[in-house]
């Protein structure tokens, strides 16, 4: 009785763990590599394109997690718009 609810249990276990090395490699190591060769892309861009690849990538992140969908009622579209003319006007990395 105690052999078969051990061996349960270390099916279970290598079940759970089989999972999250399944998880890891599926999900986790390409979204990893993905954020490598992005970083990368912005070392090789230099002057108004790699400000404008900064900021269209903070924006992608601020659509993608900010919390109110509505963004305050503010018109986001025409707000990324405009700042993006700003980003790409702007001197250095620092000013952006």
């Amino acid at each position: 009785m105690m052999f078969r609810f051990i061996s349960a249990c270390a099916a279970l276990f290598i079940i759970l763990l089989s999972i999250v090395v399944g998880y890891f490699f599926i999900v986790v190591a390409p979204r990893n590599q993905a954020a490598q060769q992005q970083a990368a892309l912005f070392l090789t861009l230099k002057g108004p394109a790699r400000r404008v690849a900064i900021f269209d990538a903070a924006t992608r992140i601020i659509e993608a997690q900010y919390y109110d969908h509505s963004f305050a009622g503010l018109n986001w579209p025409l707000l990324r718009s405009q700042s993006r003319v700003r980003a790409e006007q702007a001197e250095d990395d620092f000013h952006l």
